[in-house]
């Protein structure tokens, strides 16, 4: 009798603890699923989940052991009471390892996964905006039947190359050549033009591509009684055939021209280097830059610490090679260039076309 009775409590736990096993497999497997639980929130239900399983295996025992109260004290039941124990703390270790591997498991999934990252393309450069776009002649279409009638076709623009002679035809209609023919180099005359544009506001101007003639005679200089170096005014008279020049010119006539060759300036500036520039955003840029060139009105005094000439007034030298040149004819030959270039300024910024 003893022998059952022993047997029979063993059953009873072996299933008890089969059941528990199971509610604490099933409760696992359901936490499994709440994959955004802190490992802080999943400890405290386990350590909760541990406390009911224990809790239900202490009732079950109790209620067991109070229903066979009656039953006789058999040698063993005291062993089974240690093995009871024994079963119980594997079972506590048994599960508190499992949890233990399971939330190793889940951080190392968590650690091994790469969020997806989108590809981010660089982007264009946006185009950069013309300030003072030269309009294209629109194509006029006739709407109303005429009788048909000769029309003179205007020609083609010739290659850059090929420009030199009609520039020289252009200019010979537009000045007289008998007071202004000799001031301009018409040998890639656009070319020049060009480069000579682009460089008046750095420090030095290459000369061998400059589009006109050296102002004619020597630089005048003079010396005071104490040695000091001045610009003459004497040389002031140098500039004086440009300055005619200057004065005589038809600004919205040059600007007309200016338009309809536009697109050989703008092919020699692009072969500078500029491909994505606009060559009359840069003459605007390099007009506005002349036009704020210090007047100076008070004799200009030099140095000559070799062959050059240079300005005494450090300020004054590190001027660009335009605004020095200004300088160098003097203050009366400068107002009057400025007020010209102020002139082609506003046709160069307002340009239309004329039927």
């Amino acid at each position: 009798m003893g022998r059952i009775l022993l047997l029979t409590r063993k059953e009873f736990i072996i299933n008890e603890w089969k059941q528990s096993l199971s509610s604490t497999v099933l409760i696992a497997r359901l936490r499994c699923n709440f994959k955004n639980a802190s490992a802080k929130k999943l400890h405290v239900l386990y350590l909760q989940d541990l406390r009911f399983t224990y809790k239900h295996l202490i009732n079950s025992l109790t209620v067991h052991n109070k229903s066979h109260c009656n039953a006789p004290v058999v040698h063993g039941v005291k062993n089974m009471k240690h093995s009871t124990i024994w079963l119980l703390i594997f079972i506590l270790l048994g599960g508190g390892a499992g949890y233990y591997i399971w939330q190793q498991n889940q951080e190392q999934a968590q650690s091994v996964a790469v969020e997806p990252q989108t590809l981010v393309l660089p982007e264009e450069p946006p185009e950069p905006a013309i300030k003072y776009p030269v309009p294209e002649p629109p194509v006029r279409i006739d709407t109303e039947v005429s009788p048909p009638a000769e029309e003179e076709l205007e020609e083609p623009l010739p290659p850059l190359g090929e420009s030199d002679s009609v520039m020289q035809e252009e200019f010979a209609g537009l000045f007289d050549q008998s007071l202004f023919g000799k001031l301009f180099i018409f040998k890639t005359f656009i070319h020049r033009f060009v480069v000579t544009v682009d460089n008046l506001t750095a420090t030095k101007l290459p000369n061998k591509f400059r589009f006109s003639t050296p102002p004619p005679d020597s630089f005048i200089v003079n010396k005071n009684t104490q040695d000091k170096i001045f610009i003459d005014p004497g040389n002031y008279r140098r500039y004086s055939v440009y300055i005619k020049f200057i004065e005589a010119m038809d600004t919205k006539a040059l600007a007309e021209k200016y338009v309809h060759y536009y697109p050989l300036f703008q092919e020699a500036y692009e072969n500078l280097g500029y491909p994505d520039q606009y060559f009359n955003d840069r003459l605007i840029e390099v007009i506005d830059h002349l036009l704020d060139t210090p007047d100076i009105v008070v004799p200009i005094e030099l140095i000559r610490p070799n062959v050059f000439y240079q300005f005494a007034d450090p300020r004054l030298e590190a001027l660009s090679a335009g605004q020095k040149i200004l300088i160098r004819m003097g203050y009366d030959n400068a107002f009057r260039v400025k007020a010209k270039l102020k002139e082609l300024r506003k046709e160069l910024t307002t340009l239309k076309i004329d039927f």
